[in-house]
């Protein structure tokens, strides 16, 4: 949504108003003048007021009933910034006054939601690990000790099999 914001206004700024249709005049000022508009730019504002690292994993805000509601994307940064909660509260009031927000921002409670991203992940193929074949020498001079290892060499390469 911000950047759908920064470009429209790019473009306002771009485009002379000698050289808008009438159709688009219209457009400009419905659009601009809407209420969901106003709501995410005083939404913007107020989010503005966080800490810099609320901002890194702030997704979007958003007015849901009577709850403002940011989205954030670690579970980590929300369940913090529900700890510091009262803190955010005192820094928004000011601006939440200055700006004449109740008009039409109106909210009981401030929640914070968690979107993550599933990444699906690559599942190797697991590699068998490479298994004796029973093939090596016996050099042992004694015969209890040469069948010993005949014994081995053979439970080697039936269960090789």
């Amino acid at each position: 949504m911000v950047s759908l914001i920064k470009f429209i206004e790019k473009e306002e700024r771009m485009i002379p108003n000698a050289y808008l249709t009438k159709a688009d005049e219209a457009l400009r000022v419905t659009v601009f003048d809407s209420p969901k508009f106003k709501q995410q730019q005083l939404i913007q504002k107020l989010s503005a007021v966080m800490e810099e690292r609320f901002k890194k994993f702030l997704l979007y805000g958003a007015l849901e009933q009577k709850s403002l509601v940011f989205y954030f994307s670690h579970n980590a940064i929300a369940s913090e910034f529900m700890g510091k909660l009262v803190d955010f509260k005192q820094k928004i009031i000011p601006l939440y006054k200055e700006h004449k927000m109740k008009e039409h921002l109106y909210f009981t409670d401030i929640k914070a939601k968690v979107i993550q991203k599933h990444l699906e992940r690559k599942e190797e193929p697991t590699k068998e690990p490479d298994r004796a074949k029973g093939d090596f020498e016996i050099v042992a001079n004694d015969n209890a000790i040469k069948e010993a290892f005949e014994r081995i060499r053979q439970k080697i390469r039936s269960s090789s099999v």
